[in-house]
């Protein structure tokens, strides 16, 4: 049975006929620059995140310490007292 390149174009067209078409190479190029840009926008993002987790108040056994946000405690604030039993 003698194919040509016709018949081999219709075959594959009928099984892909719903298939979008593959990208193109500037759309391939495209593709990749947005997939490093929000590589880099993650990253940029986590940044601030651990950062707050860094300078938020820490607990020290079971009294919370208020932090000022330049790291000292505020010269005004007065410790909690706790009751004595």
């Amino acid at each position: 049975m003698e194919e040509t390149l016709g018949s081999w174009v219709a075959t594959y067209r009928r099984a892909h006929a719903g298939a979008p078409p593959p990208p193109t190479a500037d759309e391939s190029t495209r593709l990749r620059e947005l997939e490093r840009q929000n590589r880099e926008l993650l990253t940029e993002n986590q940044f601030p995140k651990k950062a707050a987790a860094y300078f938020a108040p820490r607990i020290i056994g079971e009294r919370h310490v208020r932090v000022h946000r330049c790291g000292v405690r505020h010269p005004h604030h007065r410790e909690p007292t706790r009751p004595q039993h």
